[in-house]
């Protein structure tokens, strides 16, 4: 573990800025925000891909998980960082025992209490790791605990049918999915290839754990192999959609058809069922607005549910589910980015299926909804909208809208409110400062703070090397 004393240390020649307090002072009556730099700060290490609140170390306070995969850096391994709470100036370094050059261990994050010591373990996908010499980007999924005063590995999830380029762990999502009442690991193998043919259009796999501890997997498809490269897995979240007490895995496909539009985007929602059973599907949620790319060679691709989140929005026990889209096109403008909002609750019958959420006076390349999350920022018994953007031509923002004004027991409004915050990047920010997006009540003030993954922003002249903001809401 490295504390904040030692944090002046010169690492690839780069040195350390001070930090700002974490938590900062109260009582300012406006957003107040603190910055993490990784320990150790590395060229193209893209520290803050992806952030996560969890209690790893069991005691009172939440800690905060940060990765930093360096997906751009030839010859680096990822690693992930895990800072204690309260104050954050203590890092536990997480290297696994397969580190190997290029693996983007960290690319993707969870957590849960997997064994039942009150404690939660980190669940870390490990794609791009080479199974062999001959099977390149096998992946793996990387779980780690809190034991003896440290962090240590304590348990590996491999795929039961390797296949080179599969991508296995490029998602990871936890949750009650099959089986019975216990937590699974879900992992998205968004390249791997469908039974019978030589597409692409990958699979999800979902691991039970049983005493022992013994592992099942129960693996499905994508509904829609006939999408070649449909990256069926790419993004995973949990909820319960239907409200019958169990949870329901919800899966991105971001390239899977609709209709005649190709590669427009699918997103689905599978429903809980006993190990081992076929898939269940509960909901088909479509890009609601496939088909309406503008002119030019930029306007192409919308990449449907390259985000994605999922919870209860107003307690009614039904799930919602706010799917990215940041490269779609509307009013006009290319690449503005939208998102969308879906509820169980609501699925059908006479309100909207589907609420839009978009920067008020869009931009061209936006790329508003790059990453989303829904959060109890605002205060209040509902989550939050909260929708971030890596705009080229305009201010990089993430905005908030109040969950009590976006869905009430009749439904979605006619049209989508206007939003009620706004966080606009800070200065020194790279090219997407909203390039991960996560929340937890770190402070237990009884509301979540935001959590930004600037995970591209600069060091002095070094690119790519990344800091984590953590924005305390008045």
């Amino acid at each position: 573990m490295i504390a904040s004393s030692a944090l002046a240390l010169l690492v690839g020649q780069l040195p350390l800025p001070a930090a700002a307090p974490c938590p900062p002072p109260t009582g300012t009556g406006r957003v107040t925000t603190c910055i993490l730099r990784s320990p150790e700060p590395r060229p193209l290490g893209s520290f803050g891909t992806r952030t996560l609140v969890l209690s790893f170390d069991g005691d009172a306070y939440p800690d905060l998980a940060v990765s930093e995969p360096a997906p751009q850096a030839p010859g680096l391994a990822g690693r992930v960082w895990v800072f204690r709470g309260p104050t954050f100036d203590e890092a536990l370094l997480l290297v696994p025992p397969l580190s190997q050059a290029e693996d983007r261990f960290g690319t993707s994050l969870a957590a849960a209490d997997l064994d039942g010591d009150g404690r939660d373990e980190l669940v870390v996908g490990v794609p791009h790791h080479d199974a062999g010499p001959f099977e390149k980007d096998v992946g793996y999924v990387s779980i780690w605990s809190f034991q003896a005063g440290g962090p240590t590995e304590w348990m590996q999830l491999h795929p039961g049918i390797p296949q080179a380029g599969g991508r296995f762990g490029t998602a990871v999502a936890v949750g009650d999915v099959v089986g019975a009442a216990r937590v699974d690991v879900a992992v998205g193998t968004p390249f791997r290839r469908v039974t019978g043919t030589t597409l692409d259009a990958g699979t999800v796999s979902v691991f039970a754990f049983h005493p022992g501890p013994v592992v099942t997997e129960t693996t499905w498809e994508n509904p829609k192999p006939s999408s070649d490269h449909g990256e069926f897995g790419n993004r995973l979240a949990v909820t319960d959609w239907n409200g019958d007490g169990s949870d329901d895995l919800v899966v991105a496909a971001i390239f899977n058809d609709v209709g005649a539009v190709p590669h427009a985007g699918q997103v689905f929602v599978l429903g809980h069922v006993p190990e081992g059973a076929p898939a269940s599907i509960l909901a088909r949620l479509d890009n609601p607005y496939a088909g309406g790319e503008g002119a030019g060679p930029a306007c192409v691709s919308e990449r449907y549910g390259m985000t994605l989140d999922a919870g209860d929005l107003d307690g009614d026990g039904f799930g919602e589910v706010l799917v990215g889209a940041n490269r779609d096109d509307h009013q006009g403008v290319c690449e503005a980015g939208r998102a969308s909002l879906f509820s169980g609750a609501h699925a059908g019958g006479p309100v909207p299926a589907t609420l839009p959420f978009v920067h008020p006076a869009p931009a061209p390349f936006d790329l508003m909804a790059y990453r989303v999350e829904l959060a109890d920022v605002v205060g209040g018994p509902e989550l939050d909208v909260v929708v971030g953007s890596a705009a080229a031509n305009q201010p990089q923002i993430a905005l908030v809208w109040d969950g009590a004004a976006v869905l009430g027991p009749g439904g979605f409004p006619a049209a989508t409110p206007l939003p009620v915050h706004g966080f606009e990047a800070l200065h020194g920010h790279g090219p997407h400062s909203s390039g991960d997006l996560s929340s937890g009540d770190l402070d237990r003030s009884g509301r979540d703070e935001l959590i930004l993954g600037d995970y591209d922003a600069p060091l002095g002249p070094h690119l790519r090397v990344g800091r984590v903001l953590i924005t305390w809401w008045p």
